[in-house]
């Protein structure tokens, strides 16, 4: 089996209330908008069958980290995201093996309930935490 850790999407739900917290979306914003894959699942579909029966992926959420929404939307949107993914998750197991889980990361009690609850409840294989830190080896 081949199995891709790290493939970005938007659970349909979370799009739609991505779209309606920023209508008008810049930079990676505007730039996710325009991949298909992203979104819409017959796309993706089409692109995994190109690798062959046994490829599968982990889902993170895509780009722009949820804590630069207003901060006022970000605990519903991680919720929205991860529940989202374990929708995708139960919905095609032949598609996806797992998803990381979003966080608000600009609300660390909420960030920490949310970690529980989608590991705990919505079987989370862990979390997504978006860096603009490098590290490179000696």
């Amino acid at each position: 089996m081949k199995i891709d850790a790290y493939t970005h999407i938007f659970p349909k739900a979370y799009w739609e209330r991505m779209l309606r917290v920023v209508p008008d979306g810049r930079d990676m914003n505007k730039r996710v908008r325009a991949i298909p894959s992203i979104v819409e699942l017959d796309a993706r579909f089409r692109i995994m069958d190109q690798f062959g029966d046994d490829y599968r992926q982990v889902l993170t959420n895509g780009s722009p980290p949820i804590e630069t929404f207003p901060e006022k939307s970000t605990v519903e949107l991680a919720r929205i995201a991860n529940d989202g993914m374990a929708e995708l998750v139960s919905r095609y197991p032949d598609r996806f093996v797992g998803f990381a889980a979003s966080l608000p990361m600009n609300d660390i009690d909420a960030a920490c309930a949310e970690t529980s609850r989608a590991i705990e409840s919505l079987g989370a294989l862990g979390v997504q935490v978006f860096s603009n830190i490098i590290l490179m080896g000696i």
